[in-house]
């Protein structure tokens, strides 16, 4: 999937500002990361995570590839419908390990 992006390099340059990612911004971001996407590797969400402060949660999936829901992971199927239908973050972390492949 990462191989075919060059088109973005040609892209216009954005037409707004760059976002800065800071505590105390928003307070309802879901980030899911698998630990195996060599397109989004996991420092990112955990960086993104740790820039975000309480205002984030985190999903981690012991999985590979580039998307986390509906890929075989009940857990984190679970934690991203709960906080889809509720708008609510999980009270901590979620960290799954119960992949199945398919």
């Amino acid at each position: 999937m990462p191989a075919n992006i060059w088109a973005c390099a040609y892209w216009d340059k954005p037409a707004e500002a760059t976002v800065k990612i800071v505590k105390g911004g928003p307070s309802n971001t879901l980030i899911l990361q698998n630990r195996r996407d060599n397109a989004t590797p996991w420092e990112g969400g955990v960086g993104l995570h740790k820039s975000l402060g309480d205002g984030s949660a985190l999903v981690g999936v012991d999985n590979g590839g580039h998307y986390v829901y509906g890929a075989g992971s009940a857990c984190a199927d679970k934690a991203t419908a709960g906080f889809l239908t509720t708008g609510h973050l999980p009270d901590k972390d979620v960290y799954c390990t119960d992949v199945a492949q398919k």
